[in-house]
């Protein structure tokens, strides 16, 4: 952008701050803590939100929540989580601070009042489950959902730009980065469905909307008890259907630096027993740099069926289309001119429902459809094309269909049972594989169970046991994975301020389609193969977790940790790259996490999070793209309606492998060094009557960096966001 007219747009944006600022509404916070009215020990993960409005929260580990209301003289709160009867309480609003103390009284489950989100059965493991709820996704104001996972503890993602094709997801360092994301250990839900790719095990991250999650649940360790290949490094579910039912109208438009805009909406309908919702997202942006353009349309619809015995029905179908530009290294002569258009469906149908009192069940069906056509521009110079190979077409149809079924026993006072079965079938026809049409069909079965000892102690266990046949093209012979996969956590939370978890837990991943058959040779020169004798990888973790929580003013979490990785697939850089099992990697790590309110009497916060962790391979190879130091840090101050946050998020420097280098038979490709990030941004937010106005100013200093080799980040950007909510 002509630095000029830069100026003056930051200009205009912060007289419009100042004029807004005289248009005041005062806002209530609204916090308290949740117990057991029976034990008095905190009870996590509770689900808190105002009937009425799309305003919700959950419950922390130590039962503390906090939620901000505006121009209401009452509020009708609704409380609810398993185990529990429902919370249903009128509350006046006399001052700008209402402090709860709400007691729930423990109950044999009948169905009716057990909230299911698609697979999701995270209730039975909370202590090792961080919840982030939409008032910390919406204040944050990331550009995309890879953006706005990359800010979290130890939480790795690797982009070439933030909303680009190829991206790697990384928790604890658990996942591999290279070309295409194909060692992908992260799970990734979407209202507790499947999404990942059958190719390569990564998600279309085009196709979820950020701006429709209502909640986020992350587990940090490994999760193969629970959800089987793909989640050992962890798990990640996104959650859209938040208590949302009440008709509504919202609007949403951005615009910002690079030509972007984006405007999306949200249509939600409540008659009797049904209710269905419509959103839809339009996003197309010039990017920061040649050939990272990014055009992006997104539609989302769901009806659902609740009747007064509990039953529930929902059908969610999610369509999304993205023709995205591949800019290719930041060098003279690299190839910066291929894109790729992908469509994506996902159609999810979940059903819930008794058996007997305290005896439930819940089945959940999907199908995912992804088709990619990549491509090169039409307007390559004639000059390059004379000394340089044109990459060719190429297609991806990838197909995944599943089914889930769970029982979930909950007569017993102090034990709630979970058993179930999952199967799937993915296929994937892709012209980069050298075979026809691959294909992996899985099963496994689940038992996990929660009892409370006493005292504040309880005990969770899950076992899980997988298999997965791999068939190639249908005559050759196929290849069959196995495994049993146990957890066991202890936790304690007695009371309100301390709690304590021990994790124990292993995992198990079987090589993807594309780790097994992959064949490509790429532009930049690395003739890249599957290798069909791979092992599955297998993973044991120890995880201990203290958070203490002193007051609303004061908290913190720390985490310790340690993996130990069998058999850990990677691509090795080589000639040729070919994927390979490495002997074992060891990776050992801590995480910390505070909050902090300086004086009680202003609404002043200082927030942040330091992550470490040291990783390394029993044989000596380079453990690359992997930063031992993570950290952010958000200063936000709040008065009347007007909202101030300055976030900075920095990691330490990264090896890579520079495969653009020439190859030396003794040592392979020079290993060298990205340099350490420190990137601040700075957040507006102003409520007023009509509209609320958001602004942002990312990469405040216009420092230059990269996350991959090569590939220029974004600097210095700005967006303005302007919504409106009708009821």
């Amino acid at each position: 952008m002509n630095k000029k007219y830069e100026i003056q747009d930051l200009y205009k944006i912060f007289l419009l701050i100042i004029a807004l600022s005289f248009e005041m509404i005062f806002a209530s916070i609204i916090s308290g803590y949740i117990y057991n009215d029976i034990s008095g020990d905190p009870i996590p993960n509770a689900n808190i939100y105002i009937i009425g409005n799309d305003n919700g929260t959950a419950s922390d580990p130590h039962g503390y929540f906090i939620l901000e209301e505006y121009n209401k003289s009452e509020i009708e709160l609704e409380v609810s989580v398993i185990g529990f009867k429902k919370y249903i309480e009128r509350i006046p609003i006399t001052n700008d601070t209402v402090e709860l103390e709400i007691k729930l009284t423990p109950t044999v489950l009948k169905y009716n009042e057990i909230k299911v989100q698609g697979l999701l059965s995270s209730r039975l493991g909370s202590e090792t489950i961080k919840v982030i709820n939409h008032q910390e996704i919406q204040k944050s104001q990331k550009e995309s959902l890879t953006d706005y996972l990359k800010s979290l503890p130890s939480v790795d993602v690797q982009f070439g730009h933030p909303n680009g094709r190829n991206t790697n997801l990384s928790i604890r360092g658990s996942s591999d980065y290279k070309p295409g994301g194909y060692n992908n250990r992260v799970l990734v839900l979407l209202d507790g469905f499947p999404i990942l790719i059958p190719n390569s095990g990564s998600p279309d991250w085009n196709s979820i909307p950020l701006e429709n999650i209502n909640r986020i649940e992350i587990t940090n360790n490994s999760a193969s008890t629970q959800y089987g290949h793909n989640s050992m490094g962890g798990v990640i579910n996104l959650i859209t259907d938040y208590k949302n039912d009440n008709d509504r109208i919202e609007l949403n438009f951005t615009s910002g630096s690079n030509s972007t805009y984006k405007f999306n909406f949200g249509y939600n309908k409540k008659i009797s027993n049904f209710s269905y919702g419509l959103n839809g997202t339009f996003r197309t942006s010039q990017g920061h740099r040649y050939n990272a353009d990014s055009h992006i349309n997104r539609l989302q619809t769901f009806i659902k069926y609740n009747d007064l015995s509990g039953r529930n029905y929902r059908l969610n179908y999610l369509v999304s289309s993205s023709d995205i530009g591949h800019p290719g290294f930041d060098l003279e002569g690299a190839n910066q001119y291929r894109r790729s258009n992908r469509t994506s469906h996902y159609i999810q149908l979940q059903s819930f429902y008794a058996v007997s009192n305290g005896l439930s069940m819940s089945h959940s069906l999907y199908y995912n459809n992804f088709y990619t056509h990549y491509t090169n521009r039409e307007d390559i110079p004639q000059n390059w094309i004379d000394v340089n190979n044109l990459d060719e077409e190429t297609y991806y149809k990838d197909n995944n269909i599943g089914l889930r079924s769970e029982v979930i026993l909950t007569k017993l006072s102090r034990w709630v049972v979970l058993l179930g079965f999952d199967v799937d079938l993915a296929t994937s026809n892709v012209d980069l594989l050298y075979y026809n049409k691959p294909s992996q069909f899985s099963i496994g079965s689940f038992l996990q169970s929660k009892y409370s000892i006493g005292n504040g102690f309880s005990l969770s266990t899950g076992l899980r046991y997988d298999w997965r046949k791999t068939n190639p093209d249908g005559t050759d012979i196929a290849k069959i994975f196995k495994n049993f996969t146990p957890k066991v956590i202890l936790s304690y939370n007695k009371n309100k301020n301390k709690s304590f978890s021990l994790c124990y837990s292993e995992g198990f991943r079987a090589p993807s389609i594309s780790e097994l058959y992959l064949e490509h040779q790429t532009s930049y020169g690395l003739y890249v193969l599957g290798n069909d004798t791979l092992k599955a990888e297998t993973v044991k973790s120890f995880d201990i977790t203290h958070k203490h929580h002193y007051s609303k003013q004061w908290e913190y979490s720390i985490s310790l940790f340690h993996n130990r990785y069998n058999d850990m697939i990677d691509f090795v850089y080589n000639i040729p790259t070919k994927a390979e099992n490495r002997t074992g990697v060891i990776a050992n790590g801590f995480e910390y996490s505070f909050s902090l309110q300086p004086l009680s009497e202003f609404n002043f916060f200082i927030r942040g999070s330091y992550s470490y962790l040291d990783m390394n391979d029993i044989d000596g190879t380079d453990i690359l793209y992997r930063s031992k130091y993570t950290g952010n840090l958000s200063l936000q101050y709040s008065f009347d309606s007007l909202d101030l946050a300055l976030q900075t998020n920095g990691q330490s420097k990264q090896l890579y492998e520079d495969f653009l280098e020439p190859f030396e038979p003794d040592v392979g490709f020079p290993i060298k060094v990205l340099p350490q990030i420190i990137l601040p941004d700075l957040i507006i937010a102003k409520k007023t009557k009509l509209f609320n106005y958001k602004i942002k100013i990312s990469n405040i200093f216009n420092q230059k960096y990269e996350l991959i080799q090569n590939y220029t980040m974004p600097t210095r950007t700005c967006k303005i966001t302007i919504n409106k909510t009708i009821k």
